[in-house]
């Protein structure tokens, strides 16, 4: 971001919360260009799953089949890459192997269990400019950003995914809030899907989990009973969490789940 002592270029999330986790620290690192000594273990790591995933969604867009071990050998080049380059601060109990093995597990089950609906794109930049709130003038500072992922389903509806855990949705006990949805298609078949809940996001920007088709004959029972189980099964495996970690709700209406 440039600065010359006005307004800022642009605005960006990680800048906006940064200001609002604490603006002194906002002022060294934006205004005043301060170097930080190293990156957190976990934004290193973030960076490096993500780059995964975008590489997962990108070959399913061309419809490139799916190699489980190069999937996991770009993940490991990407790890030691960011490591590299960059110092790493590692917290207690951590270092380079055992988030390498982490993230392998992770994106192991991460394959074993998502099936990509029709990808329409990844890595999406977008801008967007604010107005005064009270004048409904162009405050001329952009807002920039990244979609991770948009999808679109079976039924023409499009689903914006942000590939990041730190942002689902808990119950005020902790546990992650998670969804299941039940579809009737045209033909009379019901299509079950498990939805998770994003924090601070507006209503239809969830990210959807793998659609089951069931059989013709299937009830809605069925379907709820289905996802459910899929839901038990591989949200914990997904989020590194314990069965009762999850909340599992039944969802009458998928896009007000927020």
């Amino acid at each position: 971001m440039r600065y010359d002592g006005g307004m800022p270029s642009h605005l960006s999330y990680s800048q906006i919360a940064l200001y609002l986790e604490c603006p002194l620290k906002y002022q060294l690192v934006y205004l005043e260009g301060l170097e930080r000594e190293g990156i957190p273990s976990a934004l290193a790591f973030g960076r490096v799953i993500h780059k995964a995933l975008a590489g997962f969604y990108r070959d399913a867009m061309d419809r490139e089949p799916f190699n489980l071990a190069a999937f996991l050998k770009a993940f490991a080049e990407a790890w030691e890459n960011e490591t590299d380059e960059k110092g790493v601060i590692y917290r207690e109990g951590e270092d380079f192997e055992t988030l390498l093995e982490l993230g392998k597990a992770m994106l192991r089950a991460f394959a074993r269990t998502v099936r990509p609906q029709r990808v329409i794109g990844v890595e999406l930049p977008f801008e967007f400019r604010l107005e005064h709130p009270f004048t409904g003038k162009d405050t001329s500072v952009p807002i920039r950003g990244v979609i991770d992922l948009v999808e679109e389903d079976e039924a023409g509806t499009l689903w914006v995914v942000d590939h990041n855990r730190d942002k689902l949705c808990r119950t005020p006990d902790g546990r992650y809030r998670a969804g299941v949805f039940v579809v009737e298609d045209p033909a009379g078949r019901f299509r079950a899907q498990v939805l998770v809940a994003r924090k601070g996001v507006g209503p239809g920007e969830i990210i959807a989990l793998p659609a089951q088709r069931l059989p013709p004959q299937a009830t809605f029972e069925d379907a709820v009973g289905a996802a459910r189980a899929w839901a038990l099964e591989h949200l914990p495996q997904i989020y590194e969490c314990a069965p009762d970690d999850v909340s599992l709700e039944l969802l009458q209406d998928a896009p007000e789940f927020t």
